[in-house]
């Protein structure tokens, strides 16, 4: 069969992968916007994923390249504008968040021994997906300027929150919920000398929607951070929005090289895939939540697994039908469970909750660790690093 990937992210290429591990005779194309591959992202361009548990270990064919470059780390605690512990995990709590940069990632998912990025077309910007003409069963991609390609028997929209291949067969993208993220980095002199050397991964919840994040990214000394704020804001406005936070933010914010601004996008329920086109989504294109608890990148990457997995079953066209509906029925329950615990944390960085937050910091810290793990497991499942549907 035919298998046309739009995108060039973490999702795109977990799906490329596992696709041809597992039917190394079919012809996967991967279409991206990007004009080179990732080992040539700049710096100042990357950032840090965390990739939980389920993940990982989905991807565990690429840990040999991935280990040397994570930092293995228990998942981000929660402190208040003051700076005071409102959650952190157990010493002892066994889930476990890896580390990575973006640009790690994707290289490892790339390239390995027994494949290259020969069918990766680099540079190639989707404009659409469109039924064959000459065959309702099969599909074109249609390429900015009006070149299309194709036949394929099944496309995968990896291409993000705004997804032309959502577009194209729902007639919608998630919605925007007014807010920003800007991702930086802080070099590994500034961390030490912030005194954040050792500092477990934490997530302040500072009021009127404000969010930071503090994550030490693998392999190389440094550290990556993510803060939200209200859509109109200007860049030079974002650091004074933080300047009552407790130290050291507010000089994270004026040594950090902020690089990456994105709308955060959330997403009501929806099927994953087009029931009436073998067409599926994956990652943010099928379920956009907000960027807190690192669970874009799990997320895309468990979307991938499971799909490729279904995908690899069908002998010709005639079962992918099959294969996306139960691929969106099973990984809707847990998009549903993403929203659920992003939109409970979204919530508790509103100002309303203030007062709710205080009475948190005076819960002793194992209570609040338990109740932490507890909406952990009622969101993402009893048991965070069950692979048994991957």
């Amino acid at each position: 069969m035919r298998v046309a990937v739009v995108g060039a992210g973490v999702g795109a290429l977990a799906m490329r992968r596992r696709l041809l591990s597992a039917r190394p005779n079919w012809d996967v194309v991967v279409y991206a916007a990007d004009q080179e591959p990732p080992e040539n992202t700049p710096p100042e361009s990357d950032r840090a994923l965390g990739i939980w548990p389920r993940a990982w270990n989905a991807i565990a064919d690429v840990h040999d390249r991935l280990e040397p470059l994570a930092t293995v780390l228990p998942p981000a605690a929660y402190r208040n504008i003051n700076g005071t512990w409102l959650s952190q995990a157990p010493p002892n709590a066994p889930e476990r968040v890896a580390a990575v940069r973006e640009s790690d990632l994707r290289s490892a998912l790339l390239r390995t021994p027994t494949t290259t990025d020969s069918d990766v077309r680099w540079g190639c910007r989707v404009a659409g997906v469109d039924v064959d003409e000459g065959n309702a069963r099969k599909l074109v991609v249609r390429i900015d300027g009006g070149e299309r390609e194709g036949p394929f028997d099944v496309c995968v929209g990896a291409d993000g929150a705004r997804s032309v291949v959502r577009l194209s067969v729902a007639g919608e993208v998630s919605t925007p919920v007014g807010t920003v993220s800007e991702a930086g980095w802080v070099s590994a002199d500034d961390v030490r000398s912030l005194q954040l050397d050792g500092v477990p991964p934490f997530e302040v919840l500072a009021g009127r929607g404000r969010r930071l994040a503090f994550v030490p990214a693998g392999g190389h000394g440094d550290a990556s951070f993510f803060a939200t704020f209200p859509l109109a804001s200007a860049h030079d406005e974002v650091a004074p929005m933080y300047a009552d936070v407790f130290h050291p933010v507010p000089d994270l914010f004026a040594r950090a090289v902020h690089a990456l601004r994105r709308d955060v996008h959330f997403e009501h329920a929806r099927p994953m895939y087009a029931p009436r086109q073998n067409v599926a989504l994956v990652g943010d294109a099928a379920n956009s939540v907000g960027p807190n608890l690192a669970q874009g990148a799990a997320a895309a990457i468990e979307d991938a697994s499971v799909l490729a997995r279904l995908l690899a079953r069908c002998d010709d066209d005639k079962d992918v039908g099959a294969a996306l509906q139960e691929y969106s029925a099973a990984r809707s329950r847990r998009a549903a469970r993403h929203r659920r615990v992003t939109a409970f944390t979204a919530m508790l960085a509103h100002r309303a909750l203030d007062g709710w937050r205080d009475i948190m910091a005076l819960v002793p810290q194992p209570i609040n660790g338990a109740i932490f793990r507890a909406a952990l497991t009622h969101s993402l499942g009893p048991d965070l690093d069950d692979n048994d549907d991957l």
